[in-house]
């Protein structure tokens, strides 16, 4: 679990500790056929950082689970237990919604963990940091908008690979059997149907697909079982300890790949945690009529090592889809077990559609642990939509010639009351300037609580349009009325070139004024008229005395200003006698 301490002070006296024995001899108690050896002083720190997520998407419940893990080099020991892990992000927040950006975490069997959400609004990369002993690594996190419109026939993107468990005994049972899942996403981020997967291993043999090229079910996924039979592991190098499980995704253009390493624990391996088992204290139920508010249940994770004994020390990391926990990290103790306790509101359990949710524990080795929790009695809340938000994937467009016309995809964003996104509600669009189609949409039909319309402008009909502005509306009937979300759009317009000069009577020192309208945003003065910038401030001073300009000499010059903005450019040209009257 998160606690904040003073500092890392077990790494300095692990080193001098190290420091003091290396070179003297010592009576230990240890195992048949260990060699004592010179300890090696630890030099430096190597952190490994990496997240279950590529992407979580901004105004949602979504997180990632960020993991990393930190060795002394060059021995490739864990730091200490207790090691103190700075962790920062640079969007959204560790550990729950809302919550803060930075952390301080302590680190047990050379692991931790954190979970990173997204923010309520507001896109981009977040870059979680963390940094021991002035040793840094980073992982970055996509945060996608809510309002990323659909792509129609979305392409395969990415792929993940997950094998369940990581590891088994050299001296378990065969065959060995271990659960192999694909997930792969379209240019949508969503799962991709029928995309072409081909799992290949190193040992063993899928049973279901066979090695074959196969396409992904309607949930972007492939599931197989790897079984390693007796006569297969009995080939297999008795001093190769890991192996390589490999998903290869074919896309046009190339393919895609990720990889799973199986470690095979040897039967003199030192203990480490091998399995978890996830138990709900006292039982998996919760009642909705029940007098008691919040109800409680304590998720207790039992950790075992590879000879089947408790293993102390191990940062196990909790997930809910329902309530809160107390906290998302617990150690476990000499009796291997970890736990914290969930809480849910009655509010929450009345709010619930579902009849019942999952709780999860996590161990780097073991990563599936589920368990259902059953929901009694009916809710007393039905669903009902409260909000609605609009989202346009621009805010200004531009009056010019470049193209036929100008698009704006509108998204409508509708929660109920519990905030969750809610399908199979109507959406109302409507504009100041020009009419959305289709006026209406229902929620659900693309994305979760999302529905969705295309405001299509002819440039012609933009730069009639009068205002520098117009406002597109999104609404819904709610209980009690109706909800409106509404955006202001602006029309950046061509500016319109204008300057005055004056100066001192008598002289060739010109000061030039810019008094163009529209919004320039660059200036560009030819104070000859000979095509060449001679200034690109927006109100210069120039002295044609000292400039060599043979029109300088005679009775005045041209002198031409250029403006520019997004939209386009405008060009003015006066006459500026010489000397000023």
């Amino acid at each position: 679990m998160t606690r904040k301490t003073a500092g890392n002070s077990r790494l300095l006296a692990l080193v001098a500790l190290l420091t003091a024995v290396a070179g003297c001899d010592t009576n230990s108690t240890r195992k048949p056929g260990t060699q004592f050896s010179t300890p090696v002083i630890p030099t430096a720190i190597q952190i490994t950082i990496s997240s279950d997520r590529s992407s979580i998407r901004a105004g949602t419940t979504t997180s990632a689970l960020i993991t990393w893990s930190a060795i002394f080099l060059p021995q490739g020991t864990p730091v200490p237990n207790g090691t103190l892990a700075s962790v920062s992000t640079s969007l959204g927040s560790l550990n729950s919604l809302g919550g803060g950006t930075s952390a301080e975490i302590e680190m047990f069997g050379g692991t931790a963990s954190v979970r990173l959400f997204a923010p309520t609004t507001g896109t981009g990369t977040a870059r979680v940091r963390v940094e021991i002993d002035g040793v840094v690594a980073v992982v970055e996190i996509t945060i996608t908008s809510p309002a990323a419109p659909p792509t129609p026939a979305p392409t395969a993107s990415d792929l993940t690979l997950i094998v369940s468990p990581t590891s088994f005994l050299e001296a378990g049972t065969f065959p060995v059997e271990l659960d192999v899942r694909v997930i792969v996403h379209g240019s949508d981020g969503q799962p991709l149907d029928n995309a072409p997967v081909n799992l290949i291993t190193e040992l063993g043999t899928f049973t279901i697909t066979g090695g074959s090229v196969v396409g992904t079910d309607s949930d972007g996924e492939v599931n197989d079982t790897l079984e390693i039979s007796t006569e297969q592991f009995a080939a297999w190098p008795p001093d190769d300890d890991a192996f390589v499980v490999t998903a290869v995704l074919g896309v046009a253009g190339g393919t895609r790949t990720d990889t799973a390493t199986v470690t095979i624990i040897r039967a003199d391996d030192p203990p480490v945690a091998f399995s978890l088992t996830l138990t709900i204290l006292p039982d998996a139920t919760l009642d909705r009529d029940s007098a008691t508010d919040p109800q409680t249940a304590t998720l207790q994770a039992l950790v075992l090592d590879q000879y089947n004994d408790p293993f102390v020390g191990q940062l196990v990391t909790f997930s809910t889809d329902l309530g809160s926990l107390d906290f998302f990290n617990d150690t476990t103790d000499g009796d291997g077990l970890a736990s914290v306790v969930l809480s849910v509101t009655q509010a929450a359990l009345d709010g619930f559609a579902s009849s019942s949710f999952e709780v999860n524990a996590f161990i780097p080795a073991d990563p599936v642990n589920s368990q259902t929790i059953i929901i009694s009695g009916t809710p007393d809340a039905e669903l009902v939509p409260t909000n609605v938000t609009l989202f346009s994937d621009v805010n200004f467009i531009e009056d010019d010639s470049d193209t036929f016309a100008e698009v704006l995809n509108l998204t409508g964003l509708v929660t109920d009351q519990n905030g969750d996104p809610l399908d199979d509600v109507v959406v109302t669009f409507s504009s100041t300037f020009g009419t959305p189609a289709p006026l209406t949409d229902d929620t659900g039909d693309v994305n979760p609580g999302e529905a969705e319309s295309v405001l299509t402008l002819a440039d012609a009909a933009v730069t009639a349009f009068i205002p520098n502005s117009f406002t597109v509306t999104a609404t819904i009937t709610t209980p009690g009325g109706t909800d409106s979300s509404s955006l202001v759009i602006n029309i950046i317009r061509p500016p319109q070139a204008d300057f005055a000069f004056s100066g001192t009577s008598g002289t060739k020192v010109v000061n030039f004024d810019d008094n163009s309208t529209g919004g320039p945003t660059a200036w560009a003065w030819d104070f000859d008229n000979s095509t060449t910038v001679e200034s690109t401030v927006q109100n210069p001073t120039f002295n044609y005395g000292t400039s060599g300009f043979a029109c300088a000499a005679a009775v005045g010059c041209s002198a031409t200003l250029t403006v520019t903005n997004a939209a386009g450019f405008s060009t003015v040209t006066k006459f500026v006698p010489l000397p000023l009257p």
